[in-house]
Order: C-alpha cells, then structure tokens, then sequence
C-alpha cells in the first residue's frame, strides 16, 4: 500500500510540473486566443483582442484587451490594461468556481449618442432550448459564484453628437466596488470625478443597494468644483417607477456652464428641492428651486440677482414635457435690444416645456406677465425662433422702467396684442399691435396721443388710418415701415380729416413756435430710412394751405412781404414813395398788415432738401409768387419771385391805378419765414417810380424832392429815376 501511494505521489508530482510547464504557454497560445477572440466576439458583436492570459496559484489576469469599435471611424468601445480573477482554492475541489473579486485596472471606455441614438454593437446570443433554460441556470449557480468586482482605476468618455454643437462628458478616476450582500441583492459604491469638455466639473460618490432590477437606498453626492453640493436620494428601477429627490445645496450654476449652449456666462447658486415619481411614461415632478446671486447672460440677453423656478408635472414619453413656473419679481432682466425689467417689477412666466419631434425645444400654454401685461401664446426655439402672444389691452404707464429708450417719453394709454407672432432667421411679423389712446412726451415738444393699429406683413409693419394728436389737433397717417432685417424704411401717407392750426402742428413737429398762424389743410407722402437724421433723408411731396375758403386768414408774426419788399429798395424805394405821396398818394403803414388771405404751395422733398415751383402768398392787396427751397427745420427761405401790387394798393399810393396794378420782380427772398429779408430786381425800381410818377412829371418831382432833401439830394434822385425810366439826363438848367 505505501509503495502504491508513493507511486500515485510520483505521477502526481509529474503531472504537476507537466501542467506548470505546458499550462503558460497553452495560455499563451495563438490558437486560445483565436478562440476566445472568436467566442467574445460572437458574444458582443465586436471584434475582441488581447496580449496576454497570465494564470496565477489564486488568480487568472487578462492583459491589454481591447473591444473593438460599433462601427466605422469609431473608437474602440472599451480598452483595459488588466482584468484580473481571483480565486478561492478550496471549492476548487469540488468543482465550483469561487470568484473573489474581479478586480479592473486601466479602463477606459468611449461611448457615442447620435440623433439614433447608443452607438453599441448589437449582439443576438443564440436563444437557448426551452427545456434548457432552468437546467443552465441551476448549473451556473452551482458551478459558478462571484463574491466581489472592484475598480481599480477607469475612465468613461460620451460624446453626445445628438445636439448642435456636440456635448462631450467624462467621468475620471473611477473606483468602486460591487458586493453580493446576500442571495438577492449587491451593495453597490463608487466615487470619481464627473467632467464636461475639459473641465472637471464635480467630485462624485454612490452607494446603494440593488436588488432585482432596482436600486434602493440611493445616495449619490456631487460636490461641485464651482462650488455647492447636488445629492440624489431614493430609488431608481431600470423599468417601472421612480422615487428620487434632487436636493440643490447652493449649487454653483457655473458647474452646467459647459451644458448650456449659447450661454456667454452662466453663475449663481441653486437652493431648494425637486421630487420624482411614477413610471416613464406618467413621471410627476413637483419642487422648487430659487437661484441667488443668478448670472446669466447670452449674446441678446442677461438675467441677474433672484429668480425662483418651479416645476409642477413631468412626462417622458412620448416625448419630454415638464410644466414650470418662473418668477422673476427679484431679478433684474436686461435685453441687447434696449427692454430692461429692473428688481422689483413684476415679470414672471409660466408654461409647458415639450421637445419637438426633432427635439426642438418649444413653451407651449406660455403665460407672460410684465407689470400690467399678461400674454399668453407659445414660443419654440431653435435655429428659427417663433415668439407669438396675445394680450388684452394693458396700461403702458411705467414701462419707460422696462424699455428705457422710452425714459424721455413718459408712455401712458392701452395697448393690445392681437395674435402677435414674431419668426426670425428670416424676420417675419404677423398680428397687431393696436394702440388706445397711447400718449407719448415728445422732448421740448409736449405730447402726442395714437391710436390705431401696427399690423406684422413679413419683414414690415404697416398701418392704416392711425391717428396721431399733439395739441388737440389731428392727423391720420397710413403706410408702414419696410426691411425690418435691413435697412428699416419709413412710408407715410397723410391728410387732415379737419384743419389743423399751424402754430401747434409746428410747435410740436417742428419746434418752430409762434411764427406761422391760422387753418391749414396737408396732404402728402413722404418716406426716409429710421435712423438718427431722418429728416434729412426725406423724400416725398407735401401740399398745404394755411387760410383761405372757410378757414379764414392767416398771419406771420411781425412779418409783412410788402414792407420787406420797399425796405429791400432802400433809399431809393423812400424817394418813390415820397413823389407818390406828393401827388396825392397815401403811407403805406395801413398796407404792411401780419395778416394774409393764403399761403399754399407743394413742398418737394429729396435728400433732406425741400423745394417748391408753387409757394403763394396772397394779401388782401398784393400776392407774391415764389419758387426755390425752404427749410423744415428752422423755415429758411432761398427763393426768388415776383410780387403784385393790386389796383387798390397801386392808386393808394399815388400811382396810376387805373391800369390794374404792377408787377415787381424779386431777385432773392432770404432769411426765414419769421425774418424774410427781399432784395427787388433792378427793374423792379423803375416799375415802382413809374407807378409813382404816372408819366413825364420830373419837373415837378425835382422841386418836392428838392424841397424835401435839399437842392443837390433832390436833383441827383430825380437824375436816377429818369435813368432807370429809360429818359434822357438833363442839366440843372433843364437844358
């Protein structure tokens, strides 16, 4: 018998050594590594390589794997430096296989989401026999049993291409362990640090405890790097309901910074909490959340202090939904285009938040409320915005607070929002705007009253019949603005539905104050670019009448055409008028009256110049007829003329009315209209002085002038008058 169990011990030791020398280099072996190459693969669907299986008294540690990319172009899903197995010996011996741990070191895994969603290989293990299903399992329950897999060291990486511009997240420095606590469950904890781009952007712990699909007692910490803390509690299912609450604990905004696209600065804290539960696909959410110190700012528009969110619902599927409310009384909201809503004022919103079904982010049931406005329509973002609102008519008074171009307006009135919707990339405007009673402060002007409607057309604004009233006088206007994306130009079509007294319309349009008075009636059509010099780019044509009809006359202040007219002749003009006067003629002071009986004319505008062919200015005894440019900004005049003296006011001052009046040729009529400085043609001296003096009368002429500017003074006016009459210069004899 000893010899027997000596001979035993021999071939035992044998086939021991046999086994220490052969078993490496079996492992080693081209043809087990095809092999279990080939049964990975067909297991996973992708390609599996390693470089070396290393079998130890407790362990087996495969080196250098690789699982080889999903597709093309791809990067390899997974790659790790070791994956070691560590065995208990002793149920070795009875033919199960006890797995300590599995311990990984060196992973690192890239993952790909696309808009078709995990790029992972698909992988169809073959189904097996019905009556083999509960056999196999019992036989890999006893055969087989792992107590521990430990990570040492690993790295995840996900790209998300579904988005514009892509997302890429990483989580570094993972370690964890998974334990079987017992027959039914694992106890699962895990800690590493979460990154977005390049930036690591919390440091990260889990434990709980999953069992059945489920994991219970969940609790994963984020400690941000920005700052703050964002803690999961609960329980989470991979099919079927959820229990989770999120707890903000003055969580850093700035950490989602990277998150967030077409966000220029991102910062503030968030305090509160967020409750889930349900199913998927009836997932309700309720909770809270306020952000102190908030930051937010984009290209178009910046938020700041206190803004408190709240969510009232969720869905999942079939597509994402979450109702919300957001009240932004404490914050300051500050718009590139001008609007700014200071703390205090309120500004809240509320709606339905839901993806498009090309995942198009869009507020439907959206409720805006600014101070006295609450509109309601729906917005979708995206490459194309679509705001639209509707409102009932709401007070303006204070929105200078909001808008603060309109500070110096001071707005009063209603205003309502029909069907308004706004679309850009391209700009294009529909619905109404429709204003009541709209009062605006015009600087130095005082205020002008709307009413009427601003109608979107595409890229336009257009409005019919709007009235517009500034010291109880009134114009109604149509036309619009065109090329709102380009170069805004302005159309105006205007007329008066009852006279206007000038002095006002000026007061306020022109700034021009009591200068020009009485009735008038305008029609016209004018147009210019917006901007800063508007009117010098107006182009158009404006006829007006100011008296005349019923209107009754008009007047310019101080101003009378015929005294600037004889003060234009000079001395020569006093000459004149004192022979008419010594042959029977009258003063003319009656005659310089401010008051007129019309003055009408076309204004033509092109380039910020106006001129006029038609300017008429009648009297009740004489007319002028002029043509040339007036300036709407101040009223200068640059023009030239004739003037016409009626029989009446011809005979009055001692000339020869019988013949129906003179005609006097203005060479320029310069100043302003307040101010007019004439200059008479040459000829229009001898027109006057043959008025005056009706014929060959020089003698008589000589001895009153004579008389009155002494013997050299009378002689050598009368020698002019007789020059400019076209007579012959005589001596002091007569001869």
């Amino acid at each position: 018998m000893a010899r027997r169990l000596a001979v035993i011990a021999l071939a035992g030791g044998v086939v021991l050594l046999l086994a220490i020398w052969w078993l490496p280099r079996w492992l080693d072996s081209q043809a087990l590594r095809e092999r279990v190459a080939s049964e990975a693969e067909a297991a996973l669907g992708v390609p599996v390589t390693y470089t070396g299986l290393d079998l130890g008294w407790r362990s087996l540690v495969v080196r250098g794997a690789v699982v080889g990319p999903a597709g093309p172009e791809e990067p390899p899903l997974a790659q790790v430096e070791e994956l070691a197995l560590r065995f208990s010996v002793w149920p070795l011996l009875w033919g199960r296989v006890v797995v300590d741990a599995v311990v990984l070191a060196g992973v690192d895994v890239q993952l790909t989401r696309t808009g078709e969603g995990w790029s992972l290989p698909a992988t169809t293990p073959p189904a097996p026999a019905a009556g083999d299903v509960e056999q196999a399992a019992a036989d890999a329950e006893s055969a087989f049993q792992l107590r521990r897999v430990e990570v040492q060291s690993a790295r995840v990486a996900i790209e998300d291409r579904s988005v514009h511009p892509p997302r890429r997240w990483r989580l570094d420095g993972l370690q964890g362990t998974v334990a079987l606590g017992d027959e039914t469950g694992l106890d699962v904890e895990a800690r590493g640090t979460l990154g977005a781009g390049d930036e690591p952007w919390a440091d990260v712990e889990l434990a709980t405890r999953w069992q059945e699909g489920r994991a219970t007692g969940l609790d994963a910490v984020a400690d941000l790097r920005a700052g703050g803390r964002l803690r999961a509690e609960g329980s989470v299912a991979v099919a079927g309901p959820l229990e989770l609450a999120l707890v903000f604990d003055r969580a850093a905004l700035a950490a989602a910074a990277a998150a967030v696209p077409d966000v220029e600065l991102l910062a503030g804290e968030a305090s509160g909490r967020l409750a889930l539960a349900g199913a998927p696909d009836a997932l309700t959410a309720e909770g809270e959340i306020t952000i102190e110190k908030a930051q937010v700012r984009s290209s178009d528009f910046e938020l700041r202090e206190r803004l408190v969110v709240r969510v009232d619902g969720l869905a999942l599927r079939p597509t994402l939904r979450v109702p919300f409310s957001i009240n932004a009384d404490a914050a300051e909201l500050t718009w590139s285009a001008g609007p700014r809503k200071p703390v205090g004022a309120p500004g809240r919103m509320s709606g339905r938040l839901e993806l498009g079904p090309d995942g198009t982010p869009k507020v439907e049931d959206w409720v805006l409320r600014l101070r006295d406005m609450e509109a309601r329509g729906r917005v979708e973002l995206g490459p194309r915005l679509h705001v639209g609102l509707s409102a009932e008519p709401f007070d303006v008074a204070g929105w200078e607070s909001l808008v603060p171009a309109l500070a110096d307006w001071r707005p009063a009135g209603r205003v309502a929002l029909d069907g308004l919707v706004l679309r850009t990339n391209p700009l294009a405007l529909s619905g109404a705007a429709v204003l009541d009673g709209v009062r605006v402060e015009l600087p130095d002007r005082g205020p002008v009253v709307l009413d009427g409607a601003l109608r979107g057309r595409g890229d336009a604004v257009d409005f019919d019949a709007l009235s517009v009233s500034a010291a109880d006088q009134r114009l109604v206007l149509s036309g619009g603005v065109q090329d709102l994306a380009g170069t805004p130009r302005v159309r105006v079509v205007l007329e008066t539905p009852i006279p206007l007294e000038t002095n006002r319309v000026l007061s306020v349009s022109g700034g021009v104050r009591d200068v020009l008075f009485g009735l008038a009636v305008v029609s016209g059509e004018v147009e210019a670019p917006l901007g800063a010099e508007f009117l010098a780019h107006l182009t158009g044509a404006v006829r007006f009448q100011v008296g005349g009809e019923e209107r009754g006359k008009g007047s310019i202040r101080g101003v009378s055409l015929l005294q600037a007219t004889i003060d234009g002749f000079g001395p020569l003009g006093d000459v004149a008028l004192l022979a008419g006067r010594q042959f029977g003629g009258k003063t003319l002071q009656k005659f310089y009256s401010e008051e007129f009986e019309w003055l009408r004319g076309t204004l033509v505008l092109r380039d910020g110049r106006v001129t006029t062919d038609d300017l008429q200015l009648v009297y009740e005894n004489y007319r002028a007829d002029l043509h040339g440019s007036l300036s709407l900004a101040d009223l200068a005049l640059d023009m030239e003329g004739v003037l016409w003296i009626g029989p009446e006011l011809d005979a009055a001052t001692g000339g020869a009315g019988k013949r129906g009046g003179i005609t006097l040729p203005l060479a320029r009529v310069t100043g302003t209209l307040e101010k007019p400085r004439v200059r008479p043609a040459p000829q229009a001296l001898a027109a006057l002085a043959v008025s005056q003096l009706g014929g060959d009368a020089a003698d008589p002429v000589r001895r009153v002038l004579e008389e009155a500017l002494g013997e050299k003074g009378g002689g050598e006016a009368v020698d002019l008058l007789e020059e400019l009459l076209g007579g012959k210069r005589k001596g002091r004899d007569g001869t």
